[in-house]
C-alpha cells in the first residue's frame, strides 16, 4: 500500500498544538485487505479531536465501513503531569456500516478465521478512566475459530451498551 502523512507541532512545552493526518491506500496486513484508512487529529487546549475512517473506496466520507470520531480530553504537555487521561469530557462515536470483521482478525490473537459483518453505532462519554457507553452493534453471521480448543463458533445477535453495562441478545 501507500502511506501519506502530514504533521505540524507548534505552541509551547506546556500548551503544545498538534495537527496530523494519515492516509493509507490499498492497505493489507497478513493477507487481509483493509482498503483505505483516512485519519486526522488536532490537539489544542487539552482536547484531541480525531477521526479514523476505514473504507473500501478512497476519500469517501459517507461510504465508510468503520468510523471513529470525536473528542478525547488529555494533557499532552511536554512536562510531568499527574494524570494525562483523567479529564472529563470524552465524546466519541464508533459507527459500523456492513463492517467486515475479518479486518480485525490479524489483531486478535485469541481468535482465527473471523468472518461476518457488524452494523451499528456506539456513543462514548465520560472520561478515559470511567467511560459510559450508549448504543449497540448488530453482529451478522459471525464465524471464528477458537484455537485453544480448535472449535469453530457462530454468533448472530446484538450487543447493547448502556452506561457501564453490556448485554447480548
Amino acid at each position: 500500500g501507500t502511506v501519506n502523512a502530514t504533521g505540524v507541532v507548534k505552541g509551547t512545552m506546556q500548551d503544545p498544538i498538534f495537527t496530523c493526518g494519515l492516509g493509507v491506500s490499498d492497505f493489507a496486513y497478513r493477507g487481509t485487505e483493509f482498503g483505505f484508512v483516512n485519519s486526522s487529529m488536532h490537539y489544542e487546549n487539552k482536547i484531541t479531536d480525531c477521526t479514523v475512517q476505514l473504507s473500501k473506496a478512497p476519500e469517501s466520507r459517507d461510504n465508510f465501513e468503520l468510523l471513529c470520531s470525536g473528542s478525547i480530553p488529555m494533557n499532552l504537555a511536554f512536562a510531568s503531569v499527574d494524570n494525562r487521561f483523567s479529564l472529563a469530557g470524552l465524546d466519541m462515536v464508533l459507527k459500523a456500516h456492513n463492517f467486515d470483521i475479518s479486518v480485525v482478525d490479524p489483531f486478535i490473537e485469541q481468535l482465527d478465521e473471523m468472518e461476518g459483518t457488524m452494523e451499528g453505532s456506539v456513543h462514548c462519554t465520560g472520561s478515559l478512566e470511567s467511560p459510559l457507553f450508549d448504543g449497540g452493534m448488530e453482529l451478522r453471521n459471525i464465524n471464528f475459530l477458537f484455537p485453544m480448543n480448535n472449535m469453530k463458533y457462530q454468533v448472530t445477535g446484538k450487543i447493547d451498551f448502556q452506561g457501564n453495562k453490556v448485554s447480548f441478545t
